[in-house]
């Protein structure tokens, strides 16, 4: 009697320690839109492309709008789509009168809407849209995409702010590249030993060289070209090092 009573007493501290972790597990965590590239430096006529996404699930809503603000002097906008996470999500440009739009300023919106007369909808986890950008020809080296992700609405038929939580990332920061290949001083495609020579032979008077040349060669990125340049090239040529600090 004494060992069932005591088995009893187990099994009912196990589940009584126990509830808690799985009521603890049943939490649901809140959704989240989140906006990434897929590269954070992007060369004048390359392509950048960023994803919405959302984690979590977006329950019984009527309506999602984000805005994705960037630099038209920058990039443009060459190629949108549609992602799994809604059959209903589209993509577009917003009026203008909806936000500051200037010279610098441009918006894409991706929505999905359902009128509040034909019931609600969800959002699954995955992706909402993928947007594509190109760097423009005569975009500034160093120069940002202004890339800013923005929530317009989130709501049930409410239409109420706070009726759907979800939570809003930050917006990543793209750059334009250089046009040129760091460490390839002699433009031939290959950063190897000639590439050094060169920049010593810089370093130490023998030769000029040209903008170009001399963005190549700043390998480590302090916006001088020197014999510590030359040495980064000569490690990276022999393997001791598999990227510039500069990149």
């Amino acid at each position: 009697m004494k060992k069932i009573f005591s088995l009893v007493l187990v099994l009912a501290l196990t589940l009584a320690l126990g509830i808690p972790a799985l009521a603890a597990d049943a939490e649901e965590t809140t959704p989240q839109i989140d906006l990434t590239a897929s590269a954070e430096k992007v060369k004048a006529g390359e392509t950048v492309t960023l994803t919405l996404s959302l984690t979590g699930e977006l329950k019984d809503i009527n309506s999602f709008e984000y805005y994705i603000h960037y630099d038209p002097t920058v990039v443009e906008l060459t190629e949108s789509k549609t992602g799994a996470a809604s059959d209903l999500t589209k993509i577009g440009t917003p009026p203008a009168a909806n936000y500051e739009k200037s010279d610098k300023l441009a918006a894409v919106t991706v929505s999905a809407v359902k009128l509040a007369d034909t019931g609600v909808f969800s959002m699954k986890e995955g992706t909402v849209a993928e947007l594509t950008f190109t760097v423009k020809d005569d975009a500034e080296t160093g120069a940002s995409a202004g890339f800013a992700l923005r929530k317009l609405a989130v709501s049930d038929k409410t239409f109420e702010e706070t009726a759907v939580p979800v939570l809003t990332g930050s917006a990543p920061v793209v750059t334009v590249g250089s046009a040129v290949l760091l460490g390839d001083v002699n433009d031939d495609g290959e950063i190897d030993n000639l590439d050094a020579n060169l920049v010593y032979r810089y370093f130490n008077g023998k030769v000029t060289l040209t903008d170009d040349q001399l963005a190549a060669a700043d390998v480590n990125g302090d916006g001088e070209v020197d014999n510590l340049d030359a040495n980064t090239i000569y490690r990276y040529f022999n393997g001791k090092i598999t990227a510039f600090p500069a990149a």
